[in-house]
């Protein structure tokens, strides 16, 4: 896809572009949707980006790997108790998503927990 292309020679605003034109083409194509929203963070659009995970998710719920990108969008945004609720489903889909673990432990971290954060990223190590 000439989108995540563009993003990947850090082009955000084009590749948000192209990536736009694809979904407008067939919006079924979850992939395209994760390179939306990677784009629109990349752009300090953290909002948006969501959305576009959230887009991704109604189509994939089972993806665990978009779980875990929109854990990390929501400590973005400074959503630590949602972002946990990510990552633990990421989890549950992909318990071998060691960095999920560590997601899970940053998000407790955000929420003041130290003793289930230190715990969390100790299970990260087992996996």
């Amino acid at each position: 896809m000439l989108g995540v292309a563009a993003l990947q020679s850090r082009q955000p605003e084009l590749g948000v572009q192209l990536i736009r034109q694809a979904i407008n083409v067939d919006g079924s194509i979850v992939g395209a949707h994760i390179a939306l929203g990677n784009g629109l963070r990349d752009l300090g659009r953290l909002e948006e980006a969501l959305a576009s995970y959230d887009h991704a998710l109604a189509l994939a719920p089972d993806n665990g790997r978009a779980w875990y990108i929109r854990g990390n969008a929501l400590l973005n945004l400074d959503r630590p108790e949602a972002a946990a609720e990510s990552f633990d489903r990421c989890i549950v889909l992909s318990p071998d998503y060691v960095e999920a673990y560590n997601g899970r432990g940053n998000a407790l971290c955000a929420l003041q927990r130290p003793r289930r954060c230190a715990r969390q990223f100790r299970s990260g190590d087992r996996v």
